[in-house]
């Protein structure tokens, strides 16, 4: 990986051709790809377009010296040039809408493969992201380069910039939802892993090279000049065209054949229909409508890009809402339950409808857990099963465990006799497996400790942000904190003093997260932080002096 800004600098003040080609050859597969995506697979098309933004780049090269990222730039450059291309096209097409109908529209099957399906409007969804996010997409994914080389390309630690990486994938996913692509966040991402970049063809980066170098000295301060080749051995890609002392573009060429192909295609048309003078006043009142109808796409167009800035938004602070009502509603559900068994003896405060989430919420974790722990170790599908008894048995104990702190009727005996059922679901686990399975364990317990850190800093953040609001930056810094704090406790890198009293164990756990937020949070944030964090923890000393209180007669 070279230093883009240094091969940069070096064109630009030294004119050296060789940093140009080093920075043709480190981002080519980038352009190409999304070339080829943007010309709909038209791969002579899209060596035209790389060479445009390459030209581009050439010309452009001294106000790109204080570009944050040039990678960002180029993939960006990739899509205003196609746009142009295809304004180009819909011209042509308008002319050919006098000499033919258009009955119906094209459309496209759904593949059942997710890169099929994402395809055709993985740029657009790019381009709804914020540029940090669509920088680290483009990064990660479209040039294929390591977290490692992520975080040093924005500045950030190798932690951070997987989890911006994640959230960036997280808000693709959404986007493609929207437009009816479901997908998981994994899934997603080997799709873009397995799809996304298209090799260049070899030949290709030093043809571009020796050809925007060429056309970036030639260009003017006024006239924007795409593409000047020289003549090689590749003739369908390259050739010399000068028209009126100007080198025209070897895409705009091809277009241009293209082009007057069909038109002469259309006035032999145009002979055979010209007698027909009722079809013709027809065809022109459909061209009529069709401007009209072209108009009001233009208005729907910009309506969709305002659509598209706030709807993500509006549907942030929608689930900000909902989070803080349902909070509230279970809340106030709880209180009433907690109240009704302070009368009433017998009543469990955990039944029903809360019974039954509960008892989902546990079955799925048990079935990502087993989803994980097959991607690390590859279990057989015997040890598989054994593995899903193993932590069916600890869900219970855990489950029994809930259902006895609510009730306030801590039952010592049978909590032990289930713990004994559980035994340590690690230990047992390990039991199962292969020597070389055993190896490959730690890194699973590695992922899962990042992934419920990860859970777990997602729903504080929404907690977090009912209560005190944040800001996108500081919504970013916070989670970093929050994951940071949650990994290094389920990995024991941070363990709270020795302690039977969990309220204890409670409080130091929050007093943790707190001194995280401090440098994060205003004081005015941090004040109301705290104060949320007081109720939590007398609800906790409350929970534990129940569980610790001698049980009644049975």
């Amino acid at each position: 990986m070279h230093d883009d800004k240094e091969l940069l600098r070096q064109y630009v003040q030294e004119r050296s051709e060789g940093a140009f080609t080093q920075l043709v050859a480190e981002h080519l597969n980038l352009v190409y790809s999304a070339a080829l995506r943007q010309t709909n697979g038209d791969r002579a098309l899209a060596e035209d377009l790389s060479q445009a933004v390459f030209t581009e780049l050439a010309r452009k090269s001294i106000r790109l010296l204080a570009h944050p990222s040039l990678a960002g730039w180029l993939y960006t450059t990739v899509r205003l040039l196609a746009a142009n291309l295809r304004r180009t096209e819909q011209r042509r097409k308008c002319r050919e809408v006098e000499a033919q109908r258009m009955n119906e529209l094209l459309a496209e099957e759904a593949p059942d493969q997710v890169w099929q399906q994402v395809r055709p409007v993985l740029d657009d969804a790019l381009h709804q992201l914020h540029e940090a996010e669509r920088t680290a997409l483009v990064l990660r994914f479209l040039e294929n380069r390591s977290l490692r080389e992520v975080g040093i390309a924005l500045g950030l630690k190798e932690n951070a910039a997987r989890m911006r990486v994640d959230r960036a994938l997280d808000k693709l996913r959404e986007l493609l939802a929207r437009r009816g692509i479901t997908s998981t966040v994994a899934g997603l991402a080997a799709a873009l892993t397995l799809g996304v970049v298209t090799p260049a063809p070899e030949a290709l980066a030093a043809t571009i090279a020796s050809s925007a170098l060429a056309g970036g000295v030639a260009a003017g301060s006024t006239t924007i000049t795409l593409i000047k080749l020289m003549t090689t051995s590749k003739a369908t890609l390259i050739g010399t065209l000068v028209v009126a002392g100007i080198a025209t573009p070897a895409w705009q060429q091809t277009r241009l054949q293209h082009v007057r192909s069909e038109n002469a295609q259309l006035r032999a048309h145009e002979a055979d229909v010209a007698g027909q003078k009722n079809e013709l006043a027809s065809l022109r009142g459909e061209i009529e409508r069709l401007r009209k109808v072209e108009a009001d796409q233009a208005d729907l167009a910009r309506l969709r890009q305002w659509q598209a800035q706030t709807e993500p938004e509006l549907l942030r602070l929608r689930g900000m809402a909902g989070v803080a009502r349902r909070a509230n509603a279970e809340a106030e559900t709880l209180r009433a339950q907690l109240t009704r068994q302070s009368i009433e003896p017998g009543t469990n405060p955990i039944s029903g409808a809360m019974a039954d989430a509960m008892k989902l919420a546990m079955q799925q974790q048990i079935e990502g857990r087993l989803s994980r722990l097959k991607a690390n170790v590859n279990l057989t599908p015997e040890q598989e099963q054994a593995a899903r008894e193993t932590l069916t048995r600890q869900a219970e104990a855990m489950s029994a465990g809930m259902q006895q702190a609510f009730s306030g009727k801590l039952d010592k005996d049978e909590l032990a006799r289930l713990g004994k059922r559980a035994g340590n679901p690690d230990e047992q686990i390990k039991a199962l497996l292969t020597e070389e399975q055993k190896a490959a364990y730690p890194n699973y317990q590695q992922e899962e400790a990042a992934y419920n850190a990860r859970m777990a800093a997602n729903s504080e953040l929404m907690q977090l942000q009912a209560i005190v609001g944040l800001n996108s930056d500081q919504q970013d810094r916070a989670f970093a904190a929050l994951y940071d704090v949650n990994f290094n406790q389920l990995t024991g890198n941070a363990k709270p003093p020795p302690s039977t009293n969990q309220a204890e164990v409670m409080q130091w756990t929050l007093d943790q997260k707190a001194k995280a937020l401090e440098p994060i949070l205003t004081p005015a944030q941090l004040e109301n932080y705290q104060q949320q964090q007081a109720i939590q923890a007398k609800l906790a000393k409350d929970i534990w002096s129940k569980m610790q209180a001698p049980a009644g007669p049975k």
